[in-house]
């Protein structure tokens, strides 16, 4: 019964230290949270409305990594639709991020536009 305790007890204490791992690690520097802070007030500011606006959310879009940008695009575009998600899509070309991903898919065997995506 006391190894069944001990046991339960390391399991538990095993998978905290992966949950806290994981959420120090999605949690970024500082910097990098201010950046994707900036560069999501630009992306809302451009789906909703001025078309300077574009080229503003493109500048800062550009300007992140290629994982964060992937982050950012993909949290918006889970709440957006329609017109806002064909902007989104239009910002993740002009940064070059459908691109690469074609690349990546294509290199991995994905097939890209043969499977039904746009190219």
């Amino acid at each position: 019964m006391a190894a069944a305790l001990v046991l339960g007890g390391l399991v538990a204490l095993v998978a905290l230290l992966i949950v806290g791992h994981a959420l120090l690690g999605r949690q970024g520097s500082p910097a990098e949270a201010a950046l994707l802070d900036e560069t999501r007030a630009a992306l809302l500011e451009s789906l909703e409305g001025a078309p300077g606006d574009a080229a503003a959310a493109s500048a800062s879009l550009a300007r992140l990594p290629r994982d964060l940008r992937i982050r950012v695009l993909g949290d918006l575009a889970a709440s957006l639709g329609g017109t806002g998600r064909d902007r989104l899509t239009e910002l993740a070309r002009q940064t070059g991020l459908l691109s690469a991903a074609e690349t990546l898919c294509a290199a991995a065997g994905g097939g890209g536009a043969s499977r039904g995506y746009a190219s």
